[in-house]
C-alpha cells in the first residue's frame, strides 16, 4: 500500500479540489499525506533591473512566499484532514521540476491533484502543469478535474462504495504495469466492499485501399480480435492468480474496435458500454493507463493519449509511468505483436 502522498498546492480552490479524496485515500492506506506549495523563482533578468524596480521585484516575492506559509499553516485545519498524518512543505523553483525533484526525493508513491483552468500567471497546478507531469513523472499520478465527481464538491461520492477503474490496455507489457497502481487504488477506494477493474483492449482496425488486399487485411482484422480476446481472458487469469491476487478484485474485460482511441476510453468510462441498442455497463469511476512513448510497434498507449484524456474528460486519471524493471506486473506474451507485425508487412509489400 501506499506509504507517502503528495498533493500540490497553489493557493487555488481548485487545486484543493483534490484533499478529500487524498485524505481519504492516506488514512485508508495509513499514509503520510505531504501538502506542497511551490513559489516560481525570480526570473534571473529581474536582477538586472534598476535598483528600485529590483528591490520591488524582490519585496513582492518576499511577500508572496509569507503568503504562501501562512496559507500552508491555515489549510491544514481543512476538517477533512482529520485523523490524517500531515506534513507541509513550501519550496521555490520551477514547479514541474521542483515537484519531480522533491517527490523523488521524499519517496512520494502517488501524487493526487486536482486540473483546473489556469487561473493567472502564477497559478501553475493546471491542466497543463498535469499533463507535463503525465508526460515526466515515474510516480503515479491520481489526477481529478474541479468538476468531476472526486472533489471537494462532490465528497458524497467519497462515501464507502465500490470504486470501479477501466484500465486501457493495449497488448503491451509496459501497458499493463498500470494495472498494480489500479488494483491498490479500487482496493483502497471500495473497502469495505470489493474492488473492480474492468480491462478494455481496443483494436484499431486496419483499412485496406485496394479490393486486392480487402481480404487479407479482413482477415488480419479477425484473427487480431480472436488474438485480444485470448489476451484479455490470459490477463484476467493472472490477476486472480498472481501477485494480485491478494487485492481479491473483481474483473470484468472488454474489447472494441474504434479508430479513436481517447474518445472511446472517455465515452465508455462515463456513459458506459453498449452494443447497439443494449446498454453493457453503466460507466466507471476512473480511467488508469500507462503512458509510453513509442517502442519499436507503433502502440498507441502514447503519451498524446494520456494527454487527451486530461484535455477532454472531468473523471479521475490515474497515470502510470512504466520503468524497465516494473516487468514484474507483466502476464502475458505480446502475441498481438505478431499480428501487427503481419499488417505492416502487408501495407509495405
Amino acid at each position: 500500500m501506499w506509504q507517502h502522498i503528495l498533493v500540490p498546492l497553489d493557493g487555488t480552490a481548485g487545486a484543493e479540489q483534490a484533499l478529500p479524496l487524498a485524505a481519504h485515500i492516506a488514512r485508508a492506506a495509513g499514509a503520510t499525506l505531504t501538502l506542497l506549495r511551490i513559489q516560481q523563482s525570480l526570473p534571473e533578468s529581474t536582477y538586472l533591473l534598476d535598483g528600485g524596480l529590483m528591490l520591488a521585484k524582490i519585496k513582492e516575492a518576499e511577500r508572496e512566499r509569507a503568503e504562501a506559509k501562512e496559507y500552508l499553516r491555515h489549510i491544514i485545519t481543512t476538517d477533512c484532514l482529520d485523523g490524517v498524518g500531515l506534513r507541509t512543505k513550501l519550496l521555490e523553483g520551477q514547479p514541474v521540476e521542483v515537484l519531480l525533484r522533491f517527490a523523488r526525493e521524499q519517496q512520494v508513491d502517488l501524487i493526487v491533484m486536482c486540473r483546473h483552468e489556469h487561473n493567472g500567471l502564477k497559478r501553475w497546478a493546471s491542466n497543463h502543469t498535469a499533463r507535463h507531469l503525465a508526460r515526466q513523472s515515474t510516480i503515479p499520478i491520481l489526477a481529478l478535474h474541479e468538476d468531476g465527481p472526486m472533489t471537494s464538491s462532490h465528497e458524497q461520492n467519497i462515501l464507502p462504495q465500490p470504486f470501479s477503474i477501466m484500465v486501457a490496455l493495449d497488448g503491451s507489457k509496459r501497458a499493463e504495469t498500470a494495472l498494480h497502481a489500479a488494483a491498490q487504488l479500487s482496493t483502497t477506494l471500495s473497502s469495505p466492499f470489493q474492488g473492480l477493474l474492468h480491462l478494455v483492449r481496443i483494436i484499431q482496425p486496419q483499412v485496406a485501399y485496394s479490393e486486392a488486399a480487402e481480404v487479407q487485411f479482413s482477415k488480419l482484422n479477425k484473427q487480431a480480435i480472436i488474438q485480444a480476446k485470448d489476451y484479455l481472458d490470459e490477463v484476467e487469469w493472472c490477476i486472480q492468480h498472481g501477485d494480485l491476487a491478494r487485492y481479491n478484485l473483481q474483473i470484468t474485460s472488454s474489447l472494441a474496435e474504434e479508430t479513436n482511441i481517447a474518445r472511446t476510453l472517455i465515452r465508455d468510462a462515463e456513459l458506459g458500454e453498449r452494443l447497439g441498442d443494449m446498454r453493457l455497463s453503466a460507466g466507471y469511476d476512473a480511467i488508469a493507463l500507462a503512458t509510453h512513448g513509442r517502442n519499436g510497434l507503433k502502440r498507441w498507449l502514447l503519451g498524446s493519449v494520456a494527454e487527451r484524456l486530461l484535455d477532454r474528460t472531468i473523471m479521475p486519471v490515474l497515470i502510470v509511468h512504466p520503468i524497465e524493471h516494473h516487468a514484474e506486473y507483466a502476464t502475458t506474451s505480446n502475441v498481438s505483436e505478431q499480428i501487427v507485425s503481419e499488417l505492416q508487412t502487408t501495407v509495405s509489400s
